[in-house]
Order: C-alpha cells, then structure tokens, then sequence
C-alpha cells in the first residue's frame, strides 16, 4: 500500500540514479545549472547592470566616425594605387576588438554601426556587411575567453579566421546578387587580406585601447 507522498517521487531512468548518487546530487545538478547559466550570462556581460555601459553608449559615434574616416583614406589610396591593391580588413580588425573589448551594450551596437559603414563602401545587398559583422562579434563574444582568444596569438588566430569569414561572406553575398559577381582576382585576395589583418591585429586593437581607455566613462 502506498504512502500520501509516494506520487510526489520522482520517476523514471535520471531519478533512479539521483537516487544511487545520494541524496547530494539534486543540489550538486542545480549548483551545476546555475553556475552554467552564470557563466553565460557573465561571458555576455548581462548577468548584472553594467551602469557604466549605458555611460559609454555615445562612443558607438566615435567608433562609426572613425571607422569612416579609415574607409574613406582606403578608398582614396585604392583609386590612386589601383584597386588590385590588398586592402586592410578595417572592419574586421573594428569589430573583433569590439568582441573582445567592449561591453555588450556597446559593443553591439558599435558592430552593427563597423557593418553598416562596410555597407555604404561595399555596395552589395543591403545589411550584408551588418549581418556579417554582428555575426563574427557574435562569435566572439561567446567563445572569446572559452578559445582564449584574449591571449595575443589567440586574438591574432581570432582576426585571421575572422577576416576571412567575412571576406568570404561579403563575397559570397556579392556573387548572389550579382549576375557578373565578384572577379578571380577578389577571390585569390581572401587570404592575403586575412593575413595582413592579423599581422595588424595587435597594433590596431592596441591603438584602439588606448583610445577606449582615454574616453571610458569608469575613470570618471
């Protein structure tokens, strides 16, 4: 004959071994889940108010501005040297210290902002290079401390698989929406860009450390 609380107990293949493993084991599991969701929601940055975040909001502009700037001096070389040029994957080298660097509330936004500049001087379809760019942050973000893509040869591994990621995205992107698409020689360029964006990784996102650093809102 069974108890009041019988129906109350726990069923199935997990409860009996919850059962075999203690008494202990249903909390050892939840310490488990909760330290999970903590590590996900600290790897975001969103497990708690990040006040300073919200501070520093308005550097999305100074990111976007000087990323601009960069893409206009580009454009100016290319049509002086030629376009066959290997470019600098500014938006790469951008976005990937965003990844690593940024708050979450900024950083997202200022990868969507790098994106939407790479839109105005790719010319593809529209939001490509904002897809891309929010994708490899994204990225990032989620596996940046997991992969060790802080270290300097992980950041410098991180930007070289991320440019060619996107190059190969925005290409991609390109040879859909066009009949012609993209030229051999833009296809043959993918691993070189990578290259020279990983050998400028470090010096770049130490430059733009340096300026996070001078403008963050934490100091103040």
């Amino acid at each position: 004959m069974s108890g009041p609380g019988d129906n109350n107990e726990p069923k199935g293949f997990w409860a009996k071994l919850q059962r075999r493993l203690g008494p202990g084991a249903a909390a050892r599991d939840s310490w488990a889940n909760s330290a999970a969701h903590r590590e996900i929601l600290s790897g975001l940055t969103l497990g708690e108010t990040r006040t300073h975040e919200l501070r520093s909001v308005w550097r999305v502009l100074l990111w976007a501005g000087l990323l601009l700037a960069l893409f206009q001096v580009q454009a100016g070389l290319l049509t002086r040297m030629g376009p066959e040029l290997v470019r600098v994957d500014l938006a790469v080298l951008f976005v990937t210290f965003f990844a690593l660097r940024l708050g979450a509330i900024e950083g997202a936004l200022a990868a969507y902002a790098a994106g939407y500049v790479a839109d105005l001087f790719v010319q593809g379809p529209p939001g490509l290079c904002r897809f891309l760019a929010v994708a490899i942050w994204t990225g990032g973000r989620i596996l940046g401390n997991r992969a060790g893509f802080s270290s300097p040869v992980g950041r410098v591994i991180f930007v070289l698989a991320a440019s060619a990621l996107y190059q190969a995205g925005t290409l991609g992107g390109l040879q859909l929406a066009s009949v012609s698409g993209p030229g051999q020689i833009a296809w043959l360029s993918v691993v070189p860009q990578a290259f020279l964006a990983a050998a400028l990784a470090l010096p770049a996102h130490r430059l733009l450390g340096s300026l996070e650093r001078r403008t963050s809102s934490k100091g103040r």
